[in-house]
């Protein structure tokens, strides 16, 4: 299994070296095939003499006996009337079965209760590192971006953003683009605008500062974009009605409802940790900026495409185009706005290429297109190495309990030939043995489940909790993993018992019952 994960992702390891040639090949250590070698060693050494030590305690005439063996007392193996009545005969003698040789159920229900607990635990570790991960890695959600100037074209007529975007936006590969006019303005806020939560966090890296610094970014998103991110953040699109403000002619722009993300997640210096920070409260109604006063119109936790960037201690206030534009006179620096077009593709490399030959074509500079996923491919592959190793820790934890169960069920069904032989010689039907062994299925998953579900669930709060150490994140259960588990543990099972039964069926009845083994 190593070497095939070296197959896939040796050549990604560069990110973590910074040089590209750097590949990585799997090496086998002498010494680890020893260790491991001692270790197999000893379990088995182990594993055989403690039933040998036990075995010579007991005398000639015990063994002959088996007084040892089966000592119990009826009312011990006492069955409930529920059993009986739901399950019939089959039931109750698989029920007897269980109580009359507590070890040898117990050893099968531990074991598949450790498979329980180790994959779902297994499964929420790599699920929280590789949020861990993609949460703390920067992350855009566009490939190519294209800075932009509105310029003059050989006839004499201005080229604006919008053009742009429209004759960009029709090349082979794109499959989104948003164009995007923004100006950022710095702004102190007292401390008491800021959400209570937020404020014990971060009054202690400005101990000595009565104001908070606070960037406010205001957007204009071409109009596309902003019904796409309407329907997106499920605003009503007739709380923000762009028709009706232009019928107004359009006047006191800023008292057109802008949408704002108030939410960062920022490295916190006091902490260590990263932190996810509501900035403002979600109950104010204005946002005063210089000349500006505002309107807000709603609060989300998401940002329109093209701008998913990460800004520390940074607020987002979005606008429709021509909104933004009305407002651009009321800004103290005119010049400070600056456009911007984003682009997603279907492949990065193609569509750069795709891309600087309409640029080409449109008369449009080509160094003005810049190519974000080829740098940003690192943290991908870094991204790819995590989930690679993951998945291969997961499925490597999932065979070696599957391998246990599997011996543990198979050799305990094999064990009782001499008892099925019983039961068939006194004129149980082959129906009625599948019938009992069925029931025993269930009560082998059935308590495997009962305790394994529970603490698997509280070792995902303990992982959930070392997590939230260095980054704020919310605490969910891999349901997929419970669900594949649930659903393993009983085919495991029926399985493991048709394959031992199957083996059995085959075995004359005479020999069987001549057996001493059980």
């Amino acid at each position: 299994m190593s070497g095939n994960s070296f197959h896939f992702v040796g050549d990604k390891f560069y990110v973590l070296y910074g040089i590209e040639e750097v590949a990585l090949h799997l090496v086998v250590s002498p010494a680890a095939l020893i260790a491991a070698a001692v270790v197999a060693f000893l379990t088995v050494l182990i594993s055989a003499w403690i039933p040998s030590r036990r075995a010579t305690r007991v005398t000639a005439i015990e063994a002959i006996r088996q007084s040892e063996d089966i000592n119990i007392r009826a009312e011990q193996v006492k069955t409930s009337p529920v059993v009986q009545k739901l399950f019939g005969l089959e039931g109750t003698l698989a029920g007897k079965h269980f109580k009359r040789n507590r070890r040898r159920y117990r050893a099968t229900v531990i074991s598949l209760f450790a498979s329980v607990v180790l994959f779902i635990a297994a499964s929420s570790f790599c699920r929280y590192l590789n949020d861990l991960a993609v949460g703390v890695l920067e992350n855009y959600d566009y490939d190519i971006r294209c800075r932009w100037t509105e310029f003059e074209t050989d006839r004499g007529e201005t080229y604006s953003l919008e053009q742009a975007a429209e004759n960009l936006a029709a090349t082979e590969g794109v499959a989104c683009c948003s164009a995007v006019r923004e100006y950022s303005a710095d702004k102190e806020i007292s401390w008491n605008q800021i959400p209570e939560e937020t404020r014990e966090k971060l009054q202690k890296e400005y101990e000595e500062d009565s104001v908070f610094p606070l960037m406010v970014r205001i957007c204009g998103i071409d109009s596309r974009t902003y019904e796409t991110y309407l329907k997106k953040t499920g605003l009503s699109v007739s709380g923000f009605d762009e028709t009706a403000w232009k019928e107004n002619g359009g006047h006191e722009p800023s008292r057109f409802p802008g949408i704002v993300m108030a939410e960062t997640n920022t490295y916190n210096s006091t902490s260590q940790r990263y932190e996810k920070n509501m900035l403002l409260e979600d109950s104010m109604k204005t946002l005063t900026l210089q000349t500006l006063d505002l309107e807000i119109g709603a609060f989300v936790d998401s940002l329109p495409f093209g701008l998913n960037q990460e800004s520390s201690n940074t607020v987002f206030v979005v606008y429709p185009m021509e909104v933004f534009r009305s407002m651009e006179p009321l800004f103290e620096d005119d010049g400070a706005v600056s456009e911007m077009i984003y682009f997603k593709t279907t492949d990065h490399r193609t569509g750069m290429e795709n891309l600087k030959q309409t640029a080409k074509e449109n008369g449009i500079p080509e160094n003005w297109l810049y190519d974000v996923s080829a740098d940003y491919e690192e943290n991908e592959n870094l991204v790819i190495i995590i989930r690679v190793f993951s998945y291969g820790f997961i499925i490597l934890i999932s065979l070696i309990s599957l391998a246990n169960v599997f011996n543990t069920i198979s050799t305990g069904i094999l064990l009782r030939r001499r008892e099925f032989a019983m039961l068939r010689s006194v004129g149980m039907t082959e129906k009625g043995i599948n019938r009992m062994l069925s029931y025993e299925c269930m009560l082998y998953g059935g308590k495997a489940l009962l305790y394994g579900l529970p603490v698997s669930f509280g070792i995902t709060w303990v992982i959930f909790r070392i997590v939230m150490n260095v980054y704020d994140t919310g605490f969910y259960l891999p349901w997929t993993s419970v669900m594949i588990a649930v659903g393993s543990v009983f085919f495991v099972v029926f399985a493991t018992m048709l394959y031992a039964r199957g083996k059995i069926k085959r075995e004359n009845l005479i020999d069987a019952l001549k057996n001493e083994n059980y």
